[in-house]
């Protein structure tokens, strides 16, 4: 059984996380990128670099020009930007879901960008977008979020009981905690009227996720007793979260549904039918096409297993073992395709420490 890490309840819990800041950094640049001068305030306030010219209140923000996501980041490439910046009648920016999710799609080039050039872009666009009393109030926000992200961080550095003790229980347990930290910190650095609109639907779903674990764990119910509460509990969602709930368990049955017939070698027309009736035939063509893929990269990944196994049973050295696996990786594997082979390698290392007496 494959064992949590802190890390991967932090992500079940906070959806569209990324992290900016490694546990062991004494100071994150994408906050020094944020606020070069050193300040602890993450309000509007603090902003001291150098900014783009000042918008007055009555100036109107430049029209944006044409966006090209590949120009950016290859993760971003054939794109639109997703959220948006918006302003009410007063002038000032309307508190909702698609900032959040305006700063969340730049922060996914963090990576292939320097953190530093993905602040400087989400700050150029605010004072595109926006006029000054706005764009004031989206860079106080910009700075609360990476703080956000910072915080984060330090609770995924938070050990966890060793993996032979982990088990369903424990899951629930750490996942209840640290959902309440979670809550906990978002209210500490954002205003309610913030948690509410960035957080919102994602709390509730969560509490709910959470819900269900612990009804699962619990020993003293009946299966018919778990199914019960957790229907009842489906039913306390929001309404249009209870309907993308129910639009996505029909799908993943759905497409659980075809992958079976595919795995039992049913001709793709009939697997394309069955997607039907949930899926447009495009969508349709394009599923097909990942289980051929998938169904490739397995194969290709047996065979890099059974060799795999031989060459480390052949080799007198460690050297000659690394030299044999390194030409046998890149014989089989593109290079993009290498990064996760090496994970699977350092997983398979990893379980080997655990199995030992």
């Amino acid at each position: 059984m494959k064992k949590l890490s802190l890390a991967l309840c932090v992500a079940a819990l906070a959806t569209a996380t990324l992290l900016l800041l490694q546990p062991d950094v004494t100071e994150s640049p994408i906050a020094a990128a944020a606020n070069p001068e050193g300040s602890q305030s993450m309000g509007a306030d603090a902003v001291n670099e150098p900014q783009p010219p000042r918008l007055s209140q009555s100036d109107a923000p430049t029209t944006p020009p044409a966006w090209n996501g590949a120009n950016f980041a290859r993760a971003l490439a054939g794109t639109d930007i997703d959220g948006d910046l918006r302003v009410d009648e007063n002038g000032l920016l309307i508190m909702d879901i698609q900032v959040k999710d305006f700063f969340d799609y730049f922060f996914l080039a963090v990576g292939e960008r320097t953190p530093e050039e993905v602040v400087a872009e989400i700050r150029r666009r605010i004072y595109e977008r926006l006029p000054g009393p706005a764009a004031e109030q989206a860079m106080g926000l910009l700075n609360d979020y990476i703080s956000y992200q910072e915080r984060i961080g330090e609770l995924m550095a938070a050990p966890l009981a060793p993996a032979e003790s982990q088990n369903y229980e424990y899951y629930a347990s750490v996942m209840a905690n640290t959902f309440e930290q979670l809550k906990s910190l978002r209210r500490q650095i954002f205003a309610p009227d913030v948690v509410d609109a960035f957080f919102g639907l994602d709390e509730a779903y969560s509490g709910y996720a959470l819900a269900v674990m612990q009804v699962k764990a619990d020993a003293l119910l009946s299966d018919s007793e778990k199914v019960s509460q957790v229907e009842a509990l489906q039913q306390k969602l929001p309404a249009q979260m209870r309907d993308a709930h129910r639009q996505a368990t029909q799908r993943e049955n759905l497409t659980r549904e075809a992958r079976r017939m595919y795995r039992e070698g049913y001709d793709a027309d009939s697997v394309r039918q069955a997607l039907r009736g949930q899926f447009s035939d495009d969508k349709a063509e394009k599923i097909i096409a990942y289980y051929q893929r998938e169904d490739e990269w397995r194969a290709r990944l047996d065979d890099y297993q059974r060799r795999k196994q031989d060459i480390q049973a052949a080799a007198r050295t460690d050297a000659e073992t690394v030299a044999g696996l390194t030409q046998l990786r890149n014989s089989l594997f593109t290079s993009e395709e290498l990064k996760l082979v090496e994970s699977y390698d350092a997983i398979d290392r990893k379980a080997a420490q655990y199995d030992k007496p």
